[in-house]
């Protein structure tokens, strides 16, 4: 099933979907009857059901939705916007991984939530120090998204196989940025 390729353990191993627990949204108390608990399931079952496909309709959508809003870091014509083929190199001073991971550790997230909270922070320094209208008229409601890497991990079958241990299956996804 989707749910067998989708959910693994850390290792890569899959979850089978017959040990997923389905919590129900509607909050009510456990019965003890066979029936109540099959009943229970299914309101699960379909309630996930439903998260997934308002999940999967936002995203098929997300392409139609409105531009950034134009900071001082983003201010572009979006109607017109296309490849210039100038650009430019911008040497940042060198961090320690190991500092990163110390930070990861002491607040109990992943490297990548350092990395993109840094460059949330990035953007908001310089839209504030160029004085940025939208930043002060729209404040923590601006529109700002990133494409974020992905990565899914390989099964122990396919690790185990010369011709598909090499490979990396991955997407991007599109990753609102808390400017």
């Amino acid at each position: 099933s989707a749910f067998d390729k989708l959910l693994t353990n850390e290792d890569g191993t899959p979850i089978p979907s017959s040990s997923v627990v389905f919590r129900s949204s509607s909050g009510s108390s456990s019965s003890s009857s066979n029936n109540g608990e099959k009943k229970k399931k299914k309101g699960a079952l379909l309630s996930t059901v439903w998260s997934l496909v308002e999940a999967t309709v936002h995203c098929l959508t997300l392409a139609a939705t409105k531009y950034d809003d134009d900071t001082a870091f983003s201010k572009m014509n979006h109607s017109k916007m296309k490849h210039s083929g100038k650009r430019k190199a911008v040497i940042f001073p060198t961090v320690p991984l190991e500092f990163v991971k110390r930070l990861k550790t002491a607040g109990g997230v992943t490297v990548n939530d350092i990395l993109m909270t840094a460059v949330s922070q990035a953007i908001h320094d310089y839209c504030k120090l160029q004085n940025d209208e939208v930043l002060k008229s729209k404040g923590t409601s601006i529109q700002c998204r990133g494409l974020l890497p992905v990565g899914f991990p390989r099964t122990q079958e396919e690790l185990s196989q010369s011709h598909t241990a090499m490979r990396n299956g991955w997407c991007m996804v599109s990753c609102d940025i808390g400017v």
